[in-house]
């Protein structure tokens, strides 16, 4: 297991707003193009995803969308956790996903 900080700026943005304390944060393998770190909080462990600088607000905003109306019919799917503001910031909780039965 490899540890890797959060970057301190997107750390303390996430801090302010949800409102949560950030601990020890473990960089993961995979996510394709994504940076993702698996992140102790206060609040328990969350998903951070750090999608690429060329992909738009909008199909952020769609893959959300789509994310939470598939988690509404199949639990298993990791909906992300919606801030207002900025809009295209999400963290995913940490639920186990396993696509079968």
């Amino acid at each position: 297991m490899q540890q890797f900080s959060l970057p301190g700026k997107l750390r303390t943005l996430i801090a302010q707003i949800y409102g949560i304390t950030l601990e020890e944060a473990e960089r993961l393998q995979g996510g394709d193009e994504c940076l993702i770190w698996r992140v102790m909080t206060n609040e328990g462990d969350v998903i951070v995803r750090v999608s690429p600088p060329w992909r738009s607000p909008e199909r952020l905003t769609w893959a959300h969308r789509v994310t939470l109306a598939l988690h509404e019919i199949l639990p298993q799917v990791v909906a992300p956790i919606l801030s207002s503001f900025p809009e295209s910031i999400q963290l995913e909780s940490a639920i186990p996903q396993s696509p079968g039965p």
